[in-house]
């Protein structure tokens, strides 16, 4: 058994090195490299908090500041196109174009964090978070709609991460 398991940790711990690697890859295809090596250096945030503000700002280097002079218009062109602009990728995505990259989500203002609704782009801009999001699609496919994922199989997962947490308990347990 013990072949077995460590077999299984080989395994893993080469699965998690290459999905590590993944991740360092996308990280600096999001942030500069000084950034992204500050981020991890300090552990800490760059950017002071700004509740009213999307996600999509959070990791900005004085965007918070900046945002609060922008209009939404100009705000939202800051994260997107001007944002590709200055990352050097503007002629594969930023901006809804035929031949880029089509990553698009879909919000509901429904809900009473967003009311009164007078100016859509507004309230998306500076009262939105990741709640109000239905429908995503990565590369033009759809990867969650009305707020379920559709390319992950969480009953599947959980089973999966319930096997591993029993047999590493079963391990941990039976060692001396």
């Amino acid at each position: 058994i013990v072949h077995l398991f460590t077999g299984d940790t080989t395994r893993a711990e080469v699965s998690l090195a290459r999905e590590h690697a993944r991740s360092e890859r996308l990280l600096l295809n999001i942030l500069p490299g000084p950034i992204s090596a500050r981020l991890k250096e300090n552990g800490e945030a760059i950017a002071d908090g700004f509740a009213e503000v999307t996600v999509l700002f959070a990791d900005l280097v004085g965007f918070t500041e900046l945002s609060q002079k922008l209009s939404p218009a100009e705000a939202l062109n800051a994260v997107t196109i001007n944002a590709a602009h200055a990352l050097g990728i503007a002629n594969r995505c930023g901006s809804l174009e035929p031949g880029k990259q089509a990553d698009l989500i879909a919000v509901d203002l429904r809900g009473p964090e967003t009311q009164p609704l007078y100016h859509p782009l507004s309230q998306l801009v500076y009262a939105c978070n990741g709640s109000q999001v239905s429908h995503s699609w990565i590369g033009g496919e759809l990867v969650m709609a009305q707020r379920e994922l559709t390319r992950i199989d969480l009953r599947a997962l959980t089973l999966r991460t319930s096997a591993w947490q029993q047999r590493i308990f079963n391990t941990v347990s039976s060692a001396p």
